[in-house]
């Protein structure tokens, strides 16, 4: 079962105008934001990002982020720390390992997709 704030943070994503959805497994809550544009530098130029967490939220930590279908840099190979596959509500996706510290009461989805996209922008 989903928080009030997972609820509300979702709604957040949508009021800046992100195609949001979301799955739960009863264990893991899955959030998509469906045709995330990517910084120059990646193909395809869109794809599905996932977030995870779970009952606990924002207490547990949003940590790493996964994509379908997969990205590669447009030089051809895998971007850094992104060439590792899971399966998850019935795709393969790629998984992003990108870390950092959350902090519950200044992180949320919106600043956990931000933090995806400037590692994207610096990296490319």
């Amino acid at each position: 079962m989903d928080s009030e704030r997972l609820v509300a943070d979702v709604d957040e994503l949508r009021d800046y105008g992100n195609d949001v959805s979301t799955e739960s497994d009863g264990v893991r809550s899955y959030i998509i934001v469906s045709g995330f544009i990517l910084p120059d530098g990646y193909e395809p130029r869109a794809t599905d990002v996932m977030m995870m967490t779970d009952y606990q939220y924002p207490l547990s930590a949003v940590d790493m982020f996964w994509t379908f279908p997969h990205v590669r840099c447009s030089g051809g190979g895998w971007p850094q720390n992104a060439d590792q596959f899971q399966e998850f509500i019935g795709k393969n996706w790629q998984r992003w390992s990108y870390h950092y510290t959350w902090n519950p009461a200044k992180h949320n989805l919106a600043s956990h997709l931000e933090v995806f996209h400037a590692r994207l922008a610096n990296a490319a």
